[in-house]
């Protein structure tokens, strides 16, 4: 709502008054019964103070008002991004699952406000990830501290805990099986 020019809100306004519509071409009015959902990003009192969106279209539509934010916690944007992850290995046929590490990396705060960007990452690594195992790194996002070391313990220890994501998530998270698999 906030993006419509102000010569489309004088229609519309005259619209929800009237409930009447004039087919594209037509001349004779047309009486509807309907309702209006309406949403917006944009805060509607500032851009009424600055005159870029009319008091009463915003009195006429503001009958019912419900406001939400998106919550923008990491345990909500991994949720988000599980959720576009089952989207697209559905879509796309593939048996995926997000790793420990992609649902542990800091996931930046822009990304967390920008669901479209989110899903857009996810659905390329959901198309681009070379195995089952989705990673922070087919995400383009930094990878935890602990994986960035050059030890080579610490090297070992990650490609083992790999492996070990790579087995459950081919066995759905079944601990038996994915042991069976390696003995």
């Amino acid at each position: 709502m906030g993006d419509i020019p102000l010569t489309t809100q004088v229609k519309l306004l005259r619209f929800l008054e009237e409930r009447v519509v004039e087919r594209v071409g037509g001349r004779q009015s047309i009486r509807i019964d309907t309702r209006v959902l309406s949403a917006t990003n944009q805060d509607l009192a500032r851009l009424i103070a600055e005159g870029r969106f009319r008091e009463d279209l915003f009195y006429r539509i503001n009958e019912i008002a419900i406001t939400c934010r998106l919550c923008a916690t990491a345990e909500a944007t991994a949720c988000c991004s599980r959720v576009f992850l089952r989207k697209y290995a559905k879509e796309f046929g593939r048996t995926l699952r997000a790793s420990p590490t992609m649902l542990r990396a800091p996931f930046p705060a822009s990304l967390a406000r920008h669901v479209r960007e989110l899903e857009g990452r996810v659905k390329r690594a959901a198309i681009m990830a070379e195995g089952a195992l989705v990673t922070a790194g087919d995400l383009d996002l930094a990878q935890p501290e602990a994986e960035r070391s050059l030890n080579l313990r610490e090297a070992r220890k990650r490609a083992e805990r790999k492996t070990i994501e790579l087995a459950l998530s081919e066995v759905e998270g079944n601990i038996s099986k994915a042991a069976g698999a390696w003995v």
